[in-house]
């Protein structure tokens, strides 16, 4: 993409984004949907004013970095390990029932075994964003509710790594899957060991020596976040999963991750921004009647049996019923790690899934995606309409 290219698209992006999201905003419903509408629109499958989607989807993957980064700045690390224990169970079991569920409704709908399996491994992931987004704030942080959540979306990071690591190693050249799983294993207590080090004899004296000086802080905080996040890479996690451990390693020196966490919100919300775009504008909407009906069918499954089977799980985990459905209806959807699973899986040669396949996961999430915001947006408190209404109160 040549200089002027990309500075046309940046243009395009946010200046569409500002009017779409004025709409968006009137009908009281979720930015993040004005996004993907404005990447169906404006990518090569619409009006073709963005040509190369996929650098800006590399570039968008920044601002999930800096969301799980914020995160981890917000977190107790001793309250997210009692959390984590008491939701593995539930975890586990709402996504073992859809694997089944899924591999059970694509073999009704003609899929082979293979595209069945990746189909059902694609409904357990919900969307960090989305979940994240559009929790208030103080309900994310200082709730048992975002603890839930968070916990339940950081044990499916690791499944997702799982099958990632599964699908490279089966069909990738170069890689075993033995070595692949016993240096992941190895690699997320190291990583935590490595960044708490750091972070207290490092770190920690020269942000508290230089606190006055922002820009300094504002530097060191990005460039720890994604050096971890890049180890995360190399380690064979995730990105993501290094950015919230580089979160949670700062978490206890409060005064410093305010000042971080206040920083570095807006430059989230620009990559994140480019993210959505590129989710919508990758999008090939002209194959659309070969996949809508799976999808349909598949969409229905994430928007109503996968809340219901967090419900059922987590009030046979001692949660009450209030926070056990609203955790569970804000997790009704799919995920980026779906569309990633389903982009590996009909990327590599040969073929793992059908090209019908691919396109029915990514229209599945592309619905739910859609779909999800506006029902969590209507029913429940968000950023957004939390805002809407104290205003409406003080006119």
């Amino acid at each position: 993409m040549s200089s002027d290219h990309f500075i046309f698209a940046i243009f395009a992006i946010f200046g569409g984004a500002a009017v779409v999201s004025t709409a968006v905003l009137y009908l009281r419903q979720s930015t993040l949907v004005a996004y993907i509408l404005l990447g169906l629109i404006l990518g090569p499958f619409g009006l073709k004013m963005v040509a190369d989607p996929r650098f800006l989807s590399h570039a968008g993957q920044v601002g999930i970095i800096f969301l799980l980064f914020l995160v981890g700045l917000d977190l107790n690390p001793k309250d997210l390990l009692l959390t984590l224990r008491k939701v593995s169970f539930v975890t586990l079991g709402v996504s073992l029932t859809l694997i089944v569920v899924g591999f059970a409704l694509s073999q009704v709908l003609g899929f082979n075994q293979k595209d069945s399996v990746i189909i059902g491994l694609c409904l357990i992931f919900s969307s960090t964003i989305i979940a994240l987004k559009l929790t208030p704030t103080e309900m994310l942080y200082k709730e048992h509710l975002g603890e839930l959540m968070i916990s339940i979306l950081l044990l499916q990071d690791l499944v997702a790594i799982l099958a990632l690591l599964l699908i490279q190693a089966n069909h990738g050249p170069g890689h075993s899957l033995t070595w692949s799983l016993f240096k992941a294993s190895l690699a997320l207590p190291g990583l935590v060991a490595f960044a708490l080090v750091v972070e207290r004899y490092v770190l920690r004296p020269l942000l508290n020596r230089f606190s006055f000086a922002n820009e300094y802080i504002f530097i060191v905080a990005i460039g720890w976040c994604l050096t971890v996040a890049q180890l995360g890479i190399s380690f064979g996690l995730s990105d993501g999963i290094g950015a919230f451990i580089a979160g949670i390693s700062i978490a206890n020196n409060s005064p410093i991750a305010v000042q971080i966490s206040q920083r570095l919100k807006p430059l989230r919300d620009f990559f994140l921004v480019l993210f959505f775009f590129a989710i919508g504008a990758m999008y090939d909407w002209h194959h659309l009647a070969q996949a809508i009906f799976p999808a349909s069918v598949l969409t229905v499954v994430v928007l109503l049996l996968k809340p219901w089977l967090y419900t059922w799980f987590l009030r046979h985990n001692q949660e009450r019923r209030a926070i056990a459905t609203q955790v569970a209806w804000r997790l009704g959807q799919a995920s980026e790690f779906s569309l990633l699973l389903a982009s590996l899986a009909n990327g590599i040669h040969p073929k793992l899934i059908t090209d019908r396949a691919a396109l029915t996961i990514e229209t599945m999430a592309l619905m739910s995606f859609i779909l999800s915001c506006y029902y969590v947006v209507w029913r429940y408190a968000t950023p957004l309409r939390s805002k809407l209404v104290f205003r409406t109160k003080n006119s």
